[in-house]
């Protein structure tokens, strides 16, 4: 009699384990699903127009994501921009978070469907003279949106670095500068 009731309660334990285990990966599955419409904002910079001044580049902000984004805001924030000859600070490491930044109108209050995008330029706003040339650049560009149907509002930094190539012209580049 004994043998039989320990069978029941290892049956049952097991029951309980399919349970849990189901329900676990139908969280799971379910977080994952959530995560998938979340909107995915990217941004890509293009060579610039005149090769020697780096500054007129365009960036395309772009929503990858599955739902539309509105009142989309860019803001271009500096963290080092030196002309040619200055020496760069030893371990200067820019902070992007916060507000603030150089923002133009027709950079405001975007609405943006799926795989739709809008294009910013530096031109406007920054230019060398026609002496100096730039010795190194370091970037963000700050776009705010709210996800449609959602009250908040979130912000996403990128970060771009302008790098000489052997032409001796500079392009920009996202990331993380090279050590």
């Amino acid at each position: 009699m004994l043998a039989r009731t320990n069978g029941q309660k290892t049956i049952h334990l097991k029951r309980r384990v399919v349970w849990f285990a189901s329900g676990a990966a139908t969280l799971l599955g379910v977080f994952v699903a959530a995560l998938s419409v979340l909107p995915r904002i990217s941004i890509s910079a293009s060579n610039p127009v005149d090769p020697i001044d780096p500054f007129s580049a365009s960036f395309t902000i772009a929503n990858n994501g599955l739902i539309p984004i509105r009142d989309v805001r860019a803001r271009i924030r500096l963290g080092r921009v030196l002309t040619g000859g200055s020496s760069p600070i030893p371990g200067f490491v820019p902070n992007y978070e916060g507000k603030g930044g150089f923002r133009r109108p027709e950079w405001e209050v975007h609405y943006l469907r799926k795989n739709e995008k809008f294009t910013i330029t530096t031109a406007g706003l920054f230019r060398l003279g026609p002496g100096p040339s730039l010795g190194d650049a370091d970037i963000a560009i700050a776009v705010s949106f709210r996800p449609l149907l959602l009250p908040f509002k979130r912000e996403k930094v990128f970060r771009f670095i302008a790098r000489e190539r052997t032409d001796g012209n500079f392009y920009w580049y996202s990331g993380i500068p090279n050590p």
